[in-house]
Order: structure tokens, then sequence, then C-alpha cells
């Protein structure tokens, strides 16, 4: 069985968008994951019980991940639904992952996940558009369509979102149009400015073979290399 810390490393190598809010939240509590996941737990879950809304997310997403506390999917739902009703924009995006969850003993309900993903972007949860593009690109969102999918990640990509960007940019390079690679090619870049190591891998191998209009150059393929290693070397 995995531990915390194991898990803690897995959760923000996956860039799971949540995971990564709660710990951005607990470090301006002043608590350090994993290491202070107890403690941080604990001032968690006195402050969600006075109506925080940033620590009910913190509860929800820890107790769905079973994290410094032991796995509780109901207990998630519930709190993360506190915090959604105080319109809190990443807990409104996490009730649409909840919704399509098999783990929550619910049957998924793509139409409800939608329904919530829209709610959160309203509210300027900027992910929440790349989860939409996700669900049609997952074919679980079928009033999309794909034009609609690349705008919602255009939108994103934009507004600064690095994983949209990455997304964009693999999904833009490969549509076989010269305008469009260029584009997709921009967005890589951008996302590796952002500091996604996937994006570094995978300019790393453009510039390895010379792909894309890039030209072959080792030494420019090892520098994105050793981006992305030094980036992920944070989570291993």
């Amino acid at each position: 069985m995995a531990t915390e810390s194991e898990r803690h490393r897995a959760l923000l190598a996956m860039h799971d968008r949540a995971y990564r809010c709660v710990v951005d939240i607990l470090k301006c509590a002043g608590y350090s994951l994993p290491h202070e996941g107890q403690m941080a737990y604990q001032w968690a879950e006195e402050e969600a019980r006075t109506g925080n809304p940033k620590a009910q997310f913190c509860i929800a997403k820890l107790t769905s991940a079973g994290l410094f506390a032991v796995q509780d999917m109901n207990l998630a739902r519930s709190w993360c639904e506190e915090s959604a009703r105080q319109e809190y924009p990443p807990a409104v995006a996490f009730l649409a992952h909840l919704a399509v969850t098999e783990r929550t003993g619910h049957s998924p309900d793509f139409p409800k996940a939608v329904e919530l993903l829209e709610r959160a972007a309203k509210l300027g949860e900027v992910g929440a558009l790349h989860s939409l593009a996700t669900l049609y690109l997952n074919s679980r969102a079928p009033h999309l369509n794909r034009e609609k999918a690349l705008s919602l990640l255009r939108t994103a990509a934009h507004a600064g979102d690095s994983i949209a960007q990455v997304e964009l940019g693999l999904l833009l390079i490969d549509a076989e149009d010269p305008a469009l690679e260029v584009e997709g090619l921009r967005w890589i870049r951008a996302s590796a400015e952002g500091g996604i190591a996937t994006a570094h891998r995978l300019l790393g191998y453009y510039y390895r073979v010379g792909e894309h209009g890039l030209p072959q150059d080792a030494e420019t393929a090892l520098a994105h290399e050793n981006a992305a290693g030094k980036l992920e070397s944070e989570y291993l």
C-alpha cells in the first residue's frame, strides 16, 4: 500500500487541480504537506465546522483521497456540498468530479457534472473550462461539439491555465493544418514556461527528432529534458 507521502507526490505529479488547491490553502494556513498532514487536517476540520468554505473543501478532497484521514466518499461529498453552497469555485468544480466518480456509490451523472462545471466557470474557476472540454473529448458531454471544446480550452489557455495549454497544444499540433500546428507549438511552449514537465518532455522530443517545424537541436532538446526531470523530481 502506498504511503501518504507517496500518494501526496502522485497527486501532484498528476496535476490534480483540487489537491494542488488544498496544498496552497494549507500552506497559507502555515502547514506543509505531507509532513504536517495530520495537524493540517485537524486545523481544516476545526475550521470547516465554523463554516470556512476553504477548509470544508480541504476536508472534502482529503477524505475523498484518504489522505491524513480515513477515506469516506459520503463525508467528502457532504463537506464539498457545504463549501459549494457558499459558491467557493474549486468546491463547485470538485463536486462535478464527485458526480462522475463511481467510488461515491452513485451512478455517474454527467449532465450534473456539466451543469456544475458551467457554474464553476461562471464563478471564475478556469480549470472548470478545461474539465468541460475533457468531458467532451471523452464523449461524456455530447451536446458540446469539437469546436466548442477547443474554444473552452483556448479560453482556459489564454487565462494562463498551463495544463489546458499543453492539452490544447497537443490537439492543435496534430490537426494537419500548418496554422494550427504553429498555434499548438506556441501553447506547448507557454505550458513549459508555466512549469509543466509534460510540455518540456514534448519540446525535448520535437527538438531531438526535428518535428513540427523545429530544427534538430540536441542541446535544446537536452535542456528541455533536464527541465522536465527537475520538475518531476519534486514529486518523486
